[in-house]
């Protein structure tokens, strides 16, 4: 779902459709109505899924759009988030906190079983780019990623990379901008920190603090990590509440 999609659609009910999320999302029992052909247009009960990560376009801190989400929900039965309790224990202990209940983090959901590249010329695209880098020396490639449509002031951007990345998750370079002009970094500064990462030990020592994050990743989505427990549970509750609220409906 894109975000122009997931900020204009409707709340996509769980029957007859697929659990669609993008970062946080709330699943509760409601009451919908029904199409005229099934059951004359009757209020059936369903399970709603409904995204709720919109501070992705805000000009708010992360933190302030998370808080603003939280606010909206009304009486949630699950809060589903794609991230893993031994990356993000703290976080998930202050939502908690706020909603008096624990959310289900189920992720990193990108590297589930059922997740496939796309297919045709995109699919074709990353092929060109996996051939690329098999020609190339083991560590020699600095892979950049610029996020994606994440607007945020340079404030913002200053206290996400010096509090989060470097700080709490031990992977990250501060980069200083002060022999620059408007704030923009120069090609000389660039070029000291790739090397700091590629050829010093503390660059070796982010690239494994990045192996063993994307370790723990993969731990918990194998058979009793925290993830694969939360989806475990995720799945006996939701098939328990199908069921109760169906029975409901048909008592009445």
């Amino acid at each position: 779902m894109s975000i122009e999609e997931a900020l204009n659609s409707e709340p996509p009910s769980f029957m007859g459709s697929s659990l669609q999320s993008d970062y946080l999302t709330s699943v509760s029992k409601q009451q919908r109505a029904s199409p005229p052909s099934l059951s004359g247009g009757r209020m059936q009960p369903v399970l709603c899924v409904t995204p709720l990560y919109r501070g992705v376009i805000s000009p708010q801190p992360m933190s302030q759009s998370f808080s603003h989400a939280l606010e909206t929900i009304n009486e949630p039965t699950w809060i589903i988030i794609n991230t893993f309790e031994e990356l993000e224990a703290t976080t998930l202990y202050t939502i908690e906190e706020t909603i008096g209940f624990r959310p289900l983090a189920l992720g990193p959901l990108i590297n589930a079983p059922s997740f496939k590249l796309c297919k045709g010329a995109s699919a074709t695209s990353w092929q060109s780019h996996l051939d690329w880098l098999q020609m190339h020396p083991k560590h020699s490639v600095l892979y950049i990623a610029f996020g994606t449509v994440v607007k945020m002031s340079q404030v913002q951007l200053e206290e996400l990379v010096l509090g989060c990345i470097v700080e709490q998750w031990g992977i990250g370079l501060v980069f200083d901008a002060s022999g620059g002009t408007s704030g923009l970094i120069t090609s000389t500064e660039v070029e000291k920190k790739v090397k700091t990462l590629m050829q010093s030990e503390a660059g070796k020592q982010m690239r494994d603090k990045a192996k063993n994050l994307s370790a723990s990743a993969q731990r918990a989505y194998k058979e009793g990590g925290s993830s694969r427990r939360c989806l475990d549970r995720l799945e006996k509750e939701i098939s328990a509440a199908h069921k109760e609220i169906w029975q409901l409906h048909i008592k009445k």
